[in-house]
């Protein structure tokens, strides 16, 4: 099941990168074409590239379910931050953008920083598989809470600060959103999805992660925005993870190598966002 949930995650991980490259190349012709700022966004939905995009993007969607489905939100969270090394590799491919020594040592660093992370958490099957409908609801309010904290920081700032908030406050959305999925998948994938309230927020918290990434990206540039969402999405799934489900982590004497590992990671997202700039500008 850990390597099933492992591969799972890695493919959702590499679709997401994918998808973010063909809406990246989508946008290029956009601009190419001469269109302005409105007529780029409407003329989008034409684009088969864009189109092919979102089909991607729902498939690393549904990847990323199975693997919840069969794994750990502490396992899966932290590697889908290995999306942003992928998504750098295969735009340099499609773009035909010649990495930097600089580039290829954050790409190293965060494939490293995860590994150390995961193999020091070394995290392990909840006890418990369906969290009580209170303890959800304690969880989602007190993240509700810590987002809208961050949020209203974030606008009460300018400039990087204000688009670093709003990464953080989109990271830990996206975690919250994961644990409702984790919550709505506790019984498999089949039809009985429909029938619980849980899959019915994964949708609205999905939207709410994706607007303020976007915020984020409209106040600042993804050196500032994309180390937030990086870092604090696995943390908080591991936090959600052992809270809701019981999920078996590593503490004590652990707890050093594992500050290491994200700090790792948290090194290599700063470095690359910033050699990646050509990728989201």
């Amino acid at each position: 099941m850990l390597l099933a949930s492992v591969l799972l995650a890695l493919c959702a991980a590499a679709t997401n990168a994918a998808s973010s490259v063909l809406q990246r190349w989508a946008n290029l012709r956009q601009v190419e074409a001469g269109h302005g700022p409105v007529a780029r966004v409407v003329g989008l939905p034409r684009q088969p590239t864009w189109l092919a995009g979102i089909g991607v993007l729902i498939v690393s969607f549904l990847l990323q379910a199975g693997a919840l489905a069969v794994g750990q939100l502490a396992t899966v969270q932290p590697l889908l931050a290995l999306e942003l090394p992928m998504a750098v590799l295969l735009g340099s491919v499609v773009f035909s953008h010649h990495l930097r020594p600089a580039a290829w040592m954050a790409i190293l660093a965060m494939t490293l920083g995860v590994v150390l992370f995961l193999v020091s958490l070394h995290p392990t099957a909840g006890t418990l598989e369906h969290p009580s409908g209170g303890a959800l609801a304690r969880a989602a309010g007190l993240t509700a809470a810590i987002v809208a904290l961050l949020v209203g920081a974030a606008f009460a700032a300018r400039g990087a600060r204000r688009a670093a908030l709003l990464g953080i406050a989109s990271g830990v959305a996206f975690a919250l959103t994961a644990a409702f999925m984790s919550a709505a998948l506790a019984e498999g994938i089949s039809w009985g999805l429909f029938g619980r309230w849980q899959s019915y927020l994964v949708p609205l918290t999905g939207i709410a992660s994706l607007l303020l990434f976007q915020l984020g990206l409209q106040s600042g540039t993804l050196v500032a925005v994309q180390p937030g969402v990086t870092l604090s999405d696995p943390v908080v799934s591991v936090a959600l993870g052992a809270w809701l489900f019981h999920e078996g982590v590593r503490t004590g004497t652990w707890l050093a190598p594992e500050t290491l590992g994200i700090a790792i990671v948290g090194w290599g997202a700063i470095r690359l966002s910033r050699e990646a700039r050509w990728l989201a500008e």
